[in-house]
């Protein structure tokens, strides 16, 4: 499928997720989590991933991952959760994360975020390499579910 073609599906994914009636399939779930990390990483990199995302879609995307045989770019999320959480658990909720402590001024909270982006920049830039083989993966997934046509 051409980028513009996903493009079109991927709108109508987005949509369909934040519509009110409406409720994504699981197939449907784990492309949009999937693609979520991918856009996030070309966008706002992992620190805006883990700052933006729902704890829920990172359990998705975990799922999405492993579903689509993306073995490389899961041991890069799970390497970047592992980070961006200190080691603690992914919290079990539909909420965003909180990875700084919220006391802090502004300036120490700035520091934080580079702090952070700098640690997670080595996995970042893997994930970037990646970008590709995750994108034919969720081809493929909505191919094969028939989600989209050839």
């Amino acid at each position: 499928m051409s980028i513009e073609a996903f493009g079109s599906f991927w709108d109508a994914l987005v949509d369909k997720r934040f519509g009110a009636d409406t409720v994504l399939s699981k197939e449907e779930r784990l492309i949009y989590a999937a693609n979520l990390l991918r856009g996030a990483v070309l966008e706002s990199g992992l620190v805006g991933y883990f700052l933006e995302t729902e704890a829920n879609e990172i359990r998705d995307t975990h799922e999405a991952l492993r579903s689509l045989d993306l073995a490389e770019p899961l041991r890069l999320l799970q390497q970047a959760q592992e980070i961006a959480l200190n080691g603690a658990p992914l919290p079990d909720s539909d909420e965003t994360l909180t990875l700084f402590d919220e006391d802090l001024s502004e300036d120490e909270y700035e520091a934080a975020i580079d702090d952070l982006g700098e640690r997670l920049a080595p996995i970042q830039d893997q994930l970037l390499l990646q970008d590709d083989a995750i994108f034919d993966a969720i081809n493929r997934f909505a191919i094969e579910k028939g989600l989209i046509s050839t």
